[in-house]
């Protein structure tokens, strides 16, 4: 193991570089959401960045005070984003969780349990599947206890049942159209592979239904955000590697993603780690939203329900990209705006779960957004941001349905293909009768 001072001495390099160019102006108080509900100086980022530069300078130590405050960072990226001194308090986060995960138990065990799932595709399956088991079995609710257990209690944040087949075991392979416009490799990534893959199969259909012909890799592995988030650079790297060399061998045009923590760990993150290695593969990541709007130029038909949509933080902050989903939300529904639509909805992967109280503490601004907006159906562009709503809602006693963008366009087609096919019923039944 490292040394205290080598450690320090690594990490102060990102400290240095990022840290001093905080003004202290405090702008940040005022939308970091942990900040919002704690109101506690350590809790937000200005408190985070002068803890982190008290840490390299041996001011501080790890302390259980200090480690919450780094580990209750949603890296929801819009400090980052909105900063007036540009800190990029996303890679300066990362770089001190990379510390905690040398010199504190508790990180240290989770990177190395997180390290040998993401790298070993059986392993992450059967951790699935024994969950899976745990969730038939357990008495869900009925226990204190369990409500608190990842992916148990019915009718909380985290509360989705796996899926009985994987959206890879379902879905891995080609799915050719006549006359391609694009062949593209579509990422599925974790929760809808585990959690959601009908939503791998509105893409499916969706893209087929535009010309594109879908390939999905069944030797795929996680992306590497959970890696990248607790700072296990290692791991992440090897991930990174692991994805570039498989979407290089599948010779499509563009990279799809229907997670947008996924989209932007690719075209960010990946050319942090790798740099001129990542950037072919980094210019063709798209979200589906922006392929279905930029580049197909897809139109989908109202359907007769209402619905609004939230930003997802990497979405909106990381991608930059906020114009396409409204348009196919806008095209396939009678849409309305919900106020605050861009504020964080408390889930940001795993911080949903380990800190399941604050969590439910942020939503809840969401919850009353949703309310107000009376729409039917809530409609986003990440899996995770799906988990939380569909729980915290049901958890509010807010009866709407949560769906991701691709389901809806969807819906939409389903419901033109079947119009057609009831006026060409229609035709036929005319024909008969004269």
């Amino acid at each position: 193991m490292k040394t205290h001072k080598a450690l320090i001495d690594q990490y102060s390099v990102i400290w240095k570089k990022e840290a001093h160019r905080c003004s202290r102006c405090g702008k940040c108080r005022s939308f970091c959401p942990v900040f919002i509900e704690t109101r506690d100086e350590k809790m937000g980022t200005r408190g985070r960045i002068s803890l982190a530069s008290a840490l390299a300078s041996n001011q501080v130590d790890f302390s259980k005070e200090f480690v919450r405050s780094i580990s209750t960072c949603l890296r929801c990226l819009r400090c980052s984003k909105e900063c007036p001194s540009q800190v990029d308090f996303d890679k300066l986060i990362r770089g001190v969780r990379g510390l905690l995960g040398h010199r504190v138990l508790s990180y240290r065990v989770a990177r190395s349990c997180i390290s040998a799932l993401l790298l070993n595709r059986f392993l992450l399956d059967a951790a699935v599947r024994a969950g899976s088991l745990g969730q038939k079995l357990l008495p869900g609710g009925k226990s204190p206890w369990i409500k608190k257990l990842p992916f148990f209690f019915r009718g909380s944040a985290v509360s989705p049942r796996f899926s009985r087949r994987s959206a890879l075991a379902r879905f891995a392979g080609a799915y050719p159209v006549k006359q391609p416009k694009h062949r593209v490799l579509f990422y599925v990534g974790c929760v809808i592979n585990y959690l959601y893959p009908d939503i791998a199969r509105a893409v499916i259909d969706v893209l087929n239904h535009f010309g594109v012909e879908v390939v999905i890799a069944k030797d795929e592995l996680c992306c590497g955000i959970p890696a990248i988030s607790s700072g296990d650079v290692k791991t992440a790297e090897k991930l990174a590697r692991h994805t570039v060399a498989v979407a290089s061998t599948c010779e499509v045009d563009y990279i799809v993603c229907a997670c947008s923590t996924c989209a932007n760990t690719f075209k960010k993150d990946y050319r942090e780690m790798l740099g001129a290695e990542a950037e072919p593969f980094a210019e063709k990541v798209m979200d589906i939203s922006l392929f279905l709007r930029k580049v197909l130029r897809a139109d989908v038909a109202r359907l007769c329900v209402s619905a609004t949509y939230h930003d997802p933080c990497h979405m909106r902050f990381g991608l930059g990209i906020t114009k396409e989903p409204r348009e196919l939300v806008a095209q396939a529904s009678a849409f309305i705006e919900m106020k605050n639509a861009d504020k964080c909805c408390g889930m940001a992967g795993s911080f949903g779960i380990l800190n399941y109280d604050l969590s439910k503490r942020i939503f809840a601004r969401k919850a009353q957004a949703v309310r107000e907006s009376k729409a039917q159906i809530v409609a986003t562009g990440c899996p995770s941001c799906i988990m939380q709503l569909r729980g915290q809602l049901a958890d509010s006693g807010i009866s709407v349905e949560v769906v991701h963008v691709i389901e809806l366009v969807a819906r939409s087609i389903e419901r033109q293909n079947a119009r057609k096919k009831e006026k060409s019923h229609g035709k036929e039944h005319v024909g008969t009768k004269a």
